[in-house]
């Protein structure tokens, strides 16, 4: 099992049967009569996803994949599902993950992966601007960040490449990677030395980093005042300028003296 199958295997437990004290949730096809016991009917469903769809379960239940949220979950099943107790070591394994507490909140309301134990989920490219505005110079000796606006934060997902919109090829540029704090760029997550402009976009390698913040700051610095980037006016919010040297590693963290700056550096960050 790898990241790959997280996807089916969440599909597979929302077919799941779903219970709470006065209520019983149970896949059902449309075209079908109701059952005449909802119990018994329940029974069926579950032991034919038991039959289909255990043994991945116990697979990432083993490689710690699962949160205990999750775990709560499936153990309350169990507590609706008499003749099944005692059928399989699974569910004996679970009840041991939690307190016998049946006025638990969590009530059959899903499931959540774990993503630390798994090693981290891959996050979706997340991008700022879009160049609209054409390009344009930016000063030598400060660092440009900018907060993606289009993709998805998910915290704790991974991310290990990066890219700057480049108007032309003169000169150098460093890239980063910042968390947040109080809405402005704080600790550098990740970075990557001097390189030659790109002009064509690509996505650059940059050490592995979590996401740890929603939202975060993708960083650039130029050594040359005739480099040129693709640009967007969007607003103060989303933008802020510091001034730093270009020979020197990215201040870390920021620290005070940041001004805003109303144009975003089309730029991003996405994972292999």
């Amino acid at each position: 099992m790898d990241k790959y199958d997280i996807p089916f295997l969440m599909r597979n437990l929302k077919q799941m049967p779903r219970h709470t004290d006065k209520t019983m949730r149970i896949k059902h096809d449309y075209s079908q009569p109701l059952p005449k016991s909802l119990s018994e009917y329940s029974d069926i469903v579950n032991e034919k996803f038991k039959d289909n769809h255990l043994a991945e379960i116990e697979e990432a239940d083993n490689m710690n994949f699962l949160t205990n949220k999750f775990k709560i979950w499936f153990h309350n099943q169990q507590k609706y599902h008499s003749n099944i107790k005692n059928k399989d070591g699974f569910f004996t394994k679970l009840k041991n993950y939690v307190e016998m507490d049946m006025k638990s909140s969590i009530l059959a309301c899903g499931f959540i992966i774990n993503p630390y134990m798994f090693g981290g989920l891959i996050g979706t490219t997340l991008t700022c601007g879009n160049g609209s505005s054409g390009t344009s110079a930016f000063n030598v000796g400060e660092i440009y960040c900018q907060k993606p606006n289009t993709g998805t934060y998910v915290v704790g997902s991974l991310y290990n490449q990066i890219a700057l919109s480049c108007g032309n090829s003169t000169g150098n540029m460093k890239q980063g990677v910042y968390d947040d704090s109080g809405s402005n760029p704080n600790n550098l997550l990740a970075q990557i030395t001097s390189r030659p402009l790109d002009s064509a976009f690509t996505l650059q390698s940059i050490t592995e980093f979590t996401l740890t913040t929603n939202p975060i700051w993708i960083a650039a610095s130029i050594d040359n005042a005739s480099s040129t980037f693709y640009y967007q006016d969007y607003g103060s919010n989303d933008a802020r300028r510091k001034a730093a040297t270009y020979a020197t590693n990215f201040l870390n963290p920021v620290g005070a003296g940041l001004s805003s700056n109303s144009a975003i550096i089309y730029c991003k960050i996405g994972h292999t």
